[in-house]
């Protein structure tokens, strides 16, 4: 478990050493009567996440914008897309580009000692769908004495941001986990409202009408 978390450390340090936060942006947790509502709002991008209990740890903002929902297993990060690939690149491409930034991150940081397998794409057995949603999910596993520990990746990409989903764990555990999540994700079009946010959870709402 040790050289576990030490694999994990590393490669959120190549997550963070590109990261960017609109100066303007807030994020926060709220008491839900069923668990935990969570938001980050900016001028360009504005969710919620909705987590019901059983929780076994407290979400934690350990940075504005830099959600931990379970120590050394679960994070959620948003990435200001600007701050790492070029404006005119090919809207198609950026998902792509921000997985060749890390795939090349991890090529060039981890140790030749250790034994991993090749960058696999999820997209078809991750069993989400999204109308109007760019994701792309992937992951790649280290052999460990004994079995396996794979590091999944969902990327979102939206309004000019990306927001990266870090599972470490098994691989059924990461594609049963990241939908459940993602059923509680909610966007807003514009800056959230906190008051009313909480006017409505004081009336067991989740969300309120913009």
């Amino acid at each position: 478990m040790k050289k576990a978390t030490l694999l994990i450390t590393v490669i959120f340090i190549g997550i963070l050493t590109f990261s960017f936060l609109e100066s303007n942006a807030q994020s926060g947790t709220m008491k839900s009567k069923n668990g935990f509502l969570l938001f980050y709002s900016s001028d360009s991008l504005n969710f919620t996440l909705r987590l019901d209990e059983p929780n076994t740890e407290t979400p934690n903002w350990i940075d504005n914008n830099y959600l931990q929902l379970f120590k050394d297993r679960f994070y959620i990060q948003i990435i200001d897309r600007e701050s790492m690939i070029k404006i005119n690149a090919p809207a198609k491409d950026y998902l792509s580009m921000l997985q060749k930034w890390e795939t090349d991150y991890i090529e060039s940081t981890m140790k030749p000692s250790v034994k991993r397998t090749t960058f696999i794409n999820d997209n078809n057995s991750i069993g989400l769908k999204f109308n109007d949603l760019k994701y792309n999910a992937w992951y790649y596993a280290v052999e460990l004495n004994p079995g396996k520990l794979y590091f999944y990746f969902f990327d979102i990409y939206k309004n000019g941001h990306f927001i990266r989903i870090t599972f470490n764990g098994s691989l059924d555990a990461a594609r049963l986990f990241i939908p459940a999540i993602l059923k509680g994700l909610l966007f807003y079009n514009k800056k959230i409202d906190i008051k009313k946010l909480q006017y409505s959870l004081k009336n067991d709402q989740y969300s309120y009408s913009e």
